[in-house]
């Protein structure tokens, strides 16, 4: 099974490195699974939490290579 990296790129361009990653049967199933952990992350984050600067998740192959991206929404934040 292939292997995959889901690195987080930052809205000021740094990217945080996935150093273990996950297998999955194919691209398709790991773009679903960071796309799920995208709408998670989102649906619990506040104002407080650093994923508000998150931009994307690339998703890498072994090789580093970004096969995918994952946007994580722009969201209007609120203190409370």
């Amino acid at each position: 099974m292939p292997h995959f990296y889901f690195n987080v790129r930052t809205r000021h361009g740094l990217v945080i490195n996935d150093r273990d990653g996950i297998s999955f049967r194919d691209l398709r199933e790991a773009v679903a699974d960071a796309g799920r952990g995208v709408s998670e992350s989102v649906a619990d984050a506040t104002p407080q939490d650093v994923i508000r600067d998150f931009a994307e998740i690339e998703v890498t192959d072994e090789a580093g290579r970004v096969v995918a991206t994952v946007p994580f929404p722009q969201r209007r934040w609120k203190e409370k």
